[in-house]
């Protein structure tokens, strides 16, 4: 499955190993237990629900010639075709966005991100994370094989940084993971240093 994100630095195939067998006593005790787990990131500067451990991907892409890092944490479910994703972009100091609005650079990436993915756009609307500015979309796209997913994604402009939440979920399984993908968005929490 394509993975979908500002960059296409970012666009990495990762595969989570496969599901254990269980005795039906082991798997009724699995089911009663949580998935969800407040992650960290190494840097202490946000805090999230994940479903389950992410895996961490590292990328440098270059705008105007300037060196970007982005370091992202991915978890995949259900055989691999619903993705949580969050990422964080540091802005450096050689890229001069002094008195750009912050709208104006999330409108920006979330328009990079439709042209990216080839995706419909469904919903927008702007939300805010305590003082900082952010947007959300819902998309509709599909993969190389045809598959149709639904794309949740919200980004937010928090000093130099820009962080990117993303919830990928084929759309047959939408409906039913509403909640999850809710929740993973609504966890996210930035953390003053």
């Amino acid at each position: 499955m394509k993975l979908f994100s500002i960059s296409p630095a970012l666009i990495v195939a990762l595969l989570l190993g496969g599901y254990p067998t269980l005795s039906p006593a082991l798997a009724r005790t699995e089911i009663a237990q949580s998935v969800w787990r407040l992650f960290a990131s190494p840097q202490g500067d946000f805090t999230i629900l994940m479903p389950g451990e992410p895996i961490a991907t590292q990328a440098t892409t270059n705008i105007d010639t300037v060196a970007v890092d982005i370091q992202g944490f991915v978890v995949q479910r259900y055989d691999d075709t619903v993705q949580y994703l969050v990422t964080r972009i540091e802005i450096p100091d050689e890229l001069n966005i002094t008195g750009t609005e912050p709208n104006q650079l999330l409108t920006a990436m979330q328009n990079q991100i439709l042209s990216q993915t080839n995706g419909q756009l469904v919903e927008q609307s702007r939300v805010m994370l305590g003082d900082y500015p952010g947007q959300e979309m819902k998309l509709q796209t599909v993969d190389e094989n045809d598959r149709a997913f639904v794309v949740i994604n919200r980004i937010y402009w928090v000093d130099r940084q820009l962080y990117q939440l993303s919830v990928t979920v084929p759309t047959s399984l939408e409906p039913s993971l509403a909640g999850s993908s809710q929740g993973f968005l609504d966890s996210f929490k930035f953390v003053q240093n």
